[in-house]
């Protein structure tokens, strides 16, 4: 009897420590990084209503999708990605934790989604008036424009050169209904995956692929796509993704809201700068070098042509002043034997003045032979660059203070030997 006791106490002692520990570890979160509680909220100075407060406390998890649609959400041993990261981040600060589900075509979790089944949000989703009657979204929170990539050797510079050309596109997405709606003369290459997308484009199955940037880019990077560029962009609008949430739950849309509006940027920062890539080679059509080649050359033209004939103006402006020195040349000739040969003797002389202003010497600048002579020196050397006072010894004052009026400080002047005095400076 106190066998089955001690038996039935143990059993006791079981169960209870087996409740115990599940309810341990449902509390308990994976990893350190991943520590959550009720409390968050108000450790991250979040104002949430009582409404939101009382909403987190009945749904302490929440069930998201995540799809094959990397760089934005994907699974590889992990659940990883952009989107991945804004709501960990975001549960976090909020004070829930995150189920993630995968496995569930996009088309699947749509109807999931809108009949509350499985699945209480989807990571990343365009805005549509169609997806908002039952769905709902939260701000926009991934920017991403819509691109067209080609093959290398493609030629592609705007979608109307996409005409009787095939495109590949992912099924039931953004883009599909886009191009079949609105684009008939496009030919459609449906496939599964943006990665099916590409490796069409890739393998010459497909002309181009019309996708999101940053899905795209890092496709083609993880899977060394080397031979497909972006071509040219297209005049649709961003393909801005925001997180859809069952249509039933606007405190969940509100929390998110405001926990993304109190992310620092660097925050933002780190996880894109953590996952997004580019290459961007954009095609010239002819139109495009009709716009911007021919100006260029026509600019450029125009520009050789007004160098020429600068230039051309410039070489008849050498010439004249070849033949002006030419003649000034001749004319010195001329005017050097006529000074020379003079009977009178004359020289060129620069005045030099004193401090208080009175003229007191000469320098000599040019003289003739006759002068020369009549100085008793032999050559110019002995006398040009030399003072009247150095070359006639003696000369006095007085001298210098007949000649009326004195010539200008520096002037250059000419002195007659057989003048008078008085008449002896000429300018």
């Amino acid at each position: 009897m106190m066998i089955h006791k001690i038996n039935f106490s143990v059993r006791i002692i079981c169960v209870l420590s087996f409740i115990i520990t599940m309810a341990g570890f449902a509390n308990e979160p994976a990893s350190a990084d991943d520590k959550i509680s009720i409390n968050a909220a108000k450790e991250n100075n979040l104002q949430f209503t009582s409404e939101e407060k009382q909403w987190l406390n009945n749904h302490p998890i929440i069930r998201a999708r995540v799809g094959a649609a990397p760089p934005l959400h994907f699974f590889k041993e992990t659940y990883k990605g952009i989107s991945v990261d804004y709501l960990n981040l975001i549960a976090r600060r909020a004070g829930f934790k995150v189920k993630y589900i995968s496995d569930i075509p996009w088309t699947k979790a749509l109807d999931h989604i809108k009949n509350h089944k499985e699945i209480d949000l989807l990571l990343t989703a365009k805005k549509t008036k169609e997806r908002q009657e039952y769905i709902s979204f939260t701000d926009n929170y991934i920017f991403m424009p819509w691109m067209i990539f080609t093959a290398d050797n493609v030629f592609i510079s705007s979608i109307a050169d996409l005409k009787n050309k095939t495109v590949s596109v992912e099924e039931g997405y953004v883009m599909h209904h886009k191009l079949r709606d609105k684009f008939p003369d496009i030919n459609l290459l449906i496939v599964k995956s943006s990665r099916e997308a590409i490796e069409a484009v890739a393998s010459g199955k497909a002309d181009a692929h019309i996708g999101n940037l940053t899905i795209t880019t890092y496709i083609i990077k993880k899977n060394s796509l080397n031979n497909v560029k972006v071509a040219a962009p297209t005049p649709f609008e961003n393909h801005d993704q925001a997180m859809a949430i069952r249509n039933d739950w606007s405190e969940l849309v509100s929390i998110i809201n405001k926990t993304l509006k109190s992310l620092k940027p660097e925050e933002h920062a780190n996880i894109r700068h953590r996952w997004l890539a580019l290459r961007y080679e954009y095609g010239l059509s002819k139109t495009d070098i009709l716009k911007w080649i021919i100006p260029v050359i026509v600019f450029s033209l125009t520009i050789i042509g007004i160098i020429l004939f600068w230039n051309r103006k410039l070489q008849k402006e050498i010439v004249k002043r070849r033949h002006g020195e030419i003649s000034l040349k001749k004319s010195e000739g001329k005017y050097r034997l006529l000074f020379d040969n003079m009977t009178n003797g004359l020289c060129y002389l620069k005045s030099v003045y004193g401090k208080d202003g009175r003229l007191i010497d000469c320098e000599y600048l040019d003289v003739n032979d006759k002068y020369l002579s009549f100085i008793n020196r032999k050559s110019k050397k002995e006398v040009l660059g030399k003072k009247v006072s150095q070359i006639l010894p003696g000369t006095e004052q007085e001298w210098f203070d007949l000649f009326e009026p004195a010539p200008k400080k520096g002037q250059i002047v000419k002195f007659d030997l057989y003048n008078e005095p008085s008449d002896k400076w000429y300018s």
